[in-house]
């Protein structure tokens, strides 16, 4: 499915509020970077075996939408020739600067998703983790990550997931819940005063964020056309949103994670 939505207009959200900014002060500093990281280990504790960074030493990985960095600082401290590509140049800045001040190591580039600059066969293994649901044509970036994956080759791929609430027939409930429990996201009003789910869906990246989309398992499943699907999980539940998030007990985040997780992940391969 393609978007009416202008390439440029993308392009030019993400860089203005790269990721995390909505969030984090002082972007491109190193706090910024380990403010960045812990977000990460407090909202997807229980998807990090998804990511593989300790199992690609020496091997090319590619990562699609490297934001500012996250992915391609773990691959490459766990040795792979990690290789991060984005559609804005404040994100490759970003990538690039915090390699500086980690010590770390990688290639880096301004690519669109949907025409990455490789040959053929050129990756063992790739990530895009959040960001393919944000290019106007979804498809056509899974197919340029099929491209350039070996034969036998292997992806990381996530987008945002359509779990019971944010259908139809409960988004209402949806908004009146989230507006009795004071959700609290900067940058982010629109989430409990969307008039649709794919406004809602859009102001998870903030309230002018041109471009987000939203797919259920089927419909993830014809995006994957051509690879193999190993294993689909659903995590990411934003529990930093929510008063009291960080009481929610860990076997709470654990429930809350895999039945309303914002995202699907899925470990991919290419056939040999």
């Amino acid at each position: 499915m393609t978007s009416t939505v202008n390439k440029d207009d993308v392009r030019r959200y993400w860089e203005s509020k790269p990721l995390g900014s909505l969030d984090l002060t002082d972007v491109g500093s190193r706090e910024y970077f380990d403010g960045h990281d812990a977000l990460y280990e407090h909202e997807i504790p229980f998807a990090m075996h998804m990511f593989e960074f300790d199992r690609h030493k020496g091997e090319r990985v590619l990562d699609v939408g490297c934001g500012p960095g996250w992915l391609v600082r773990n691959f490459a401290r766990g040795g792979a020739r990690i290789v991060g590509v984005d559609l804005t140049d404040k994100a490759v800045r970003l990538t690039g600067e915090s390699l500086r001040i980690y010590g770390l190591r990688a290639e880096l580039g301004v690519a669109d998703a949907e025409k990455l600059p490789f040959r053929d066969e050129s990756f063992d293994f790739a990530t895009s983790n959040g960001v393919l649901h944000h290019t106007p044509d979804t498809r056509r970036g899974f197919a340029e990550i099929l491209r350039v994956l070996k034969p036998g080759g292997r992806a990381m791929i996530s987008v945002y997931y359509r779990h019971i609430l944010l259908r139809k027939a409960f988004f209402p409930l949806t908004l009146l819940a989230l507006r009795v429990l004071s959700l609290r996201a900067a940058g982010r009003s629109k989430l409990t005063t969307a008039r649709s789910v794919e406004e809602f869906v859009n102001a998870y990246d903030g309230d002018n964020n041109p471009l987000g989309r939203i797919y259920d398992f089927k419909e993830f499943r014809e995006l994957c056309e051509g690879f193999e699907i190993e294993r689909m999980e659903v995590h990411f539940f934003p529990r930093r949103f929510f008063p009291f998030g960080d009481r929610i007990p860990r076997w709470m985040h654990r429930l809350l994670n895999r039945h309303l997780g914002t995202l699907i992940y899925a470990q991919l391969r290419k056939p040999a």
